[in-house]
């Protein structure tokens, strides 16, 4: 199967659980595929990690003037 330009083919090895969840998830999301579901999840989880640095960054600025 042709891979199209904007996207990469990779190869990962997971654990049989990650597997099994995997499945369920995709048997709850009609037409998702296992790298839709990937990416969803790597999207998700970038966005919240994001969110959690601009938190930290907010409140250091934040100790920094409030000891000036």
């Amino acid at each position: 199967m042709a891979v199209p330009k904007t996207k990469q083919r990779i190869t990962i090895t997971i654990h049989n659980e990650t597997k099994q969840l995997l499945d369920e998830l995709a048997s709850l999301h009609e037409k998702s595929s296992y790298s839709n579901i990937v990416e969803v999840a790597l999207i998700y989880y970038t966005t919240l990690l994001e969110k959690q640095m601009s938190a930290a960054v907010q409140e250091n600025a934040e100790e920094k003037e409030h000891k000036n």
